[in-house]
């Protein structure tokens, strides 16, 4: 199909797919669009990272499919059969996986079931497990840790820029005002009087 990570086996029930997992974003977003076709009792199963809810496009697909949301709990949320190509898909209640299949597989699947899933990531592989961290959440960290770092080298710089700058000099105080004298014009006589 693609180039997944990861390969195994999602069973609902009496019904069992071979899939392959979509966990980075790259996958994610490329999904089984482009493809032509899959055998027969295959699939991609989509790991989020985290329950929430999700939009599900076909537009890039050329053949019809079955969508089935599981919870993180591994049971079955909701179930969107004979998709065409061209529609999105809006799935409210969170989910941390869906899975795609060929139109009219799904069939017989029902809100509830319990879902196994079992994956085989190869030897050697260093690609994530469900539930460990994702390429997404791997980013978010290094984003995180810079920000940090960040935040840590200017306050050593202002701490630097202040010792090497000397510490700001306080305004000089001015000095109390002098009062003069008030002068009060003495209307009568055309003069001005002094007041203390």
């Amino acid at each position: 199909m693609t180039d997944a990570a990861a390969i195994g086996t999602v069973t609902i029930g009496e019904n069992q797919w071979q899939v392959e997992l979509a966990a980075t974003p790259a996958e994610l977003a490329a999904g089984l669009g482009g493809l032509e076709s899959i055998p027969a009792a295959t699939g991609m199963l989509f790991d989020l990272g985290i329950t929430r809810s999700v939009q599900v496009t076909t537009e890039p697909m050329l053949f019809n499919i079955d969508v089935i949301f599981i919870s993180e709990a591994l049971q079955v949320e909701d179930i969107v059969l004979n998709v065409p190509p061209g529609y999105l898909i809006t799935q409210e209640t969170p989910v941390r996986y869906f899975l795609e299949v060929n139109a009219g597989e799904a069939e017989g699947v029902e809100t509830g079931d319990a879902v196994d899933m079992t994956l085989d990531y190869g030897a050697g592989d260093e690609t994530p497990l469900i539930g460990e961290l994702t390429e997404l959440t791997g980013f978010m960290r290094f984003a995180v840790t810079a920000a940090v770092i960040g935040i840590l080298i200017g306050g050593l710089l202002k701490v630097f820029t202040k010792d090497a700058l000397g510490k700001p000099k306080r305004a000089e105080k001015l000095s109390p005002r002098l009062k003069y004298p008030e002068l009060e014009y003495l209307s009568a006589t055309g003069m001005y009087a002094e007041e203390w």
